[in-house]
Order: structure tokens, then C-alpha cells, then sequence
């Protein structure tokens, strides 16, 4: 911690900023930067993926116990109506 009991230093604390030809990384550092964000949006991808057929299972769950238990073998009202209009 810092004197004033800060834990980060104060933003206008001034560090010395690094050249591109002055850092320590290596070459490769924009392949590897590229292939992290590739992996980091597929794996967002693969949860709204989940998300999405997991509230898809789901509301389809709630409506076939709606269904079965409420309406029986019946259609629900509004269920006639669309289908007379298609």
C-alpha cells in the first residue's frame, strides 16, 4: 500500500511508457494475443449456445406439463385461432 493507504498508485502517477521496439515482448506476442481473443469469443459463443438451448428445454418442459395437465388433450383457445388463420 501506498502512504495514503491506497493500494493501486494514483492514476496520474506517471510510469515510463515503453516503445514497441523497447518492450520484452516476444514476436509472436500478436499471434499469441490473436489466439486468446479466438479463444475467448468461442467460448462465448459456446455459452449462449448453452444458455439458449437450456431456456429453449426449459420452456418447452413447462409447456408440455401446461399442457398435459391443464388442457388434458384439449388445445388451448388461442391455439384454434392461430391455426384457422394459417
Amino acid at each position: 500500500m501506498s502512504k495514503t493507504g491506497e493500494q493501486f498508485p494514483a492514476k496520474n502517477a506517471s510510469a515510463p511508457v515503453k516503445t514497441p521496439e523497447e518492450n520484452d515482448l516476444p514476436s509472436t506476442f500478436p499471434v499469441l494475443l490473436g489466439d486468446i481473443q479466438d479463444l475467448i469469443e468461442t467460448a462465448r459463443t459456446r455459452v449462449a449456445i448453452g444458455v439458449n438451448v437450456t431456456l429453449l428445454l426449459r420452456n418447452w418442459s413447462i409447456g408440455s406439463r401446461i399442457r398435459k395437465e391443464i388442457l388434458g388433450k384439449e388445445r388451448a383457445p388461442y391455439g384454434k385461432k392461430i391455426g384457422y388463420s394459417l
